[in-house]
């Protein structure tokens, strides 16, 4: 893959952005007002947020992911190396402890560092993963498989198909959801119409990536398959936050034109409804940024944050929906400067909400944070969280989630040439 995504002046920005999304999309490696184009207000405040260590159960390590179960513990995967191969971890955080780590699958691969296994927990217990597997066709081609726990990750079911459509095409970035008690919601991208044409989406060609949603129940068993989107950016990862009125499903949309911006999807009487942009960015680019939103909600509010870059500078930009993200009011601007690279994560709770993004400093990356308080109208200026010893895309996509009154982060540097997992508490 080739270094993070910078932004130049045209026409060299072009050439610079379509490389690295040829690169990167490689599977190797109450009602605020609706959107809105006025200029972003910028973060302001004072405060400095206290940040600690996390100890996390293993090391060695990259491509986490972070969720919170119902019962409010933490559930963290992860990809290590084992004896020439690689193995796909889960463990739970139960306040002051992690509970033993089990092994969900083993493989040479489970994904990339920006398209990585997914978790959930259910109410009733179940545990989920998801990730990705190569097909005998090779290529480009990978297919979304999933695995399920009834017994806390003692033993995992034999890994069904997401993606049923036997196409050699790209399926992956994976949100996951409760969608009842005993059953799970999967969305992802998948490029069946594609079949035959060129792996990353810049071809002319009528056929696009689409977005797809299906439910599993407790026999893994599909219910309810269907398109959300028809056309989508190729590589950009979803998000999904659970709302009280139901999913809440971000991603970036793309048009025949290749405006790139961020949309939003709610799941309301058994059929998705698309809102429309968050912001009216009109981000136009030939290439996909793989730079994807990320969303968080509490009860009925919520919070957006995402990657954009309209005027060929970076920016971070956020945005809060009171009404189960049906609108959002005006976008708040986090970060601009051309080090901003983006792989944003947000996560809110009764108090506030963290985002985070990676950006270069004086030619080395740094994870940066900032918080935004709902009593308060301004977001505190940012934070550095780490400095980052990893260069290009090895860090992957850092996780934040909210739990118990405190922020968990959890990304991915390298240390003496070997990936190791790092975690913080905010």
């Amino acid at each position: 893959m080739t270094v993070g995504l910078r932004f130049t002046p045209a026409p060299f920005a072009v050439a610079v952005t379509l490389a690295f999304a040829l690169a990167a999309c490689t599977r190797d490696a109450p009602p605020a007002p609706t959107a809105s184009a006025t200029r972003a207000h910028v973060a302001t405040s004072t405060a400095r947020p206290a940040q600690t260590p996390w100890s996390l159960p293993a090391i060695a390590g990259a491509q986490p992911d972070l969720a919170v179960a119902p019962d409010g513990a933490l559930l963290l995967s992860w990809v290590e190396p084992s004896a020439g191969t690689h193995r796909l971890r889960l463990a739970r955080w139960l306040g002051t402890r992690w509970s033993p780590a089990s092994t969900v699958a083993t493989a040479g691969s489970f994904g990339n560092a920006f398209d990585t296994p997914r978790v959930a927990q259910t109410q009733d217990g179940a545990l989920w993963v998801t990730w990705l597997r190569a097909p005998p066709s090779g290529g480009y081609a990978r297919d979304v498989v999933m695995s399920r726990s009834a017994d806390g990750g003692a033993s995992w079911s034999a890994p069904v198909a997401v993606n049923t459509d036997a196409t050699a095409t790209e399926h992956g970035f994976v949100s996951l959801w409760r969608a009842a008690p005993d059953a799970i919601g999967v969305a992802w991208l998948d490029g069946r119409a594609k079949q035959g044409g060129h792996p990353h989406g810049h071809e002319d060609s009528d056929a696009m990536q689409m977005l797809r949603s299906a439910v599993f129940d407790g026999r893994l068993q599909r219910h309810g398959e269907t398109a959300i989107d028809t056309t989508v950016c190729d590589c950009c990862h979803t998000a999904v936050a659970l709302a009280t009125d139901g999913p809440v499903l971000a991603y970036r949309d793309r048009t025949r034109e290749n405006v790139r911006d961020i949309h939003v999807a709610v799941l309301r009487d058994g059929a998705w409804r698309d809102t429309g942009a968050v912001h009216v960015d009109h981000w136009v680019m030939p290439g996909c940024p793989v730079n994807g939103p990320s969303v968080s909600a509490v009860g009925n509010r919520v919070t957006l944050t995402w990657f954009t870059a309209p005027d060929g500078v970076p920016s971070v930009l956020h945005a809060v929906s009171e009404d189960g993200g049906l609108h959002f009011g005006d976008a708040t601007q986090l970060a601009r400067d051309a080090g901003v690279l983006g792989r944003v994560a947000v996560a809110a709770d009764a108090r506030g909400a963290w985002s985070s993004w990676i950006a270069e400093v004086d030619g080395r990356q740094v994870l940066r944070a900032a918080h935004r308080e709902w009593t308060s109208p301004k977001t505190q200026p940012p934070i550095t969280l780490a400095p980052l010893s990893t260069h290009g895309n090895g860090a992957g996509m850092p996780r934040l989630v909210a739990s118990h009154g405190a922020t968990y982060a959890v990304w991915t540097d390298t240390v003496d040439g070997k990936q190791r997992l790092v975690g913080k508490r905010l």
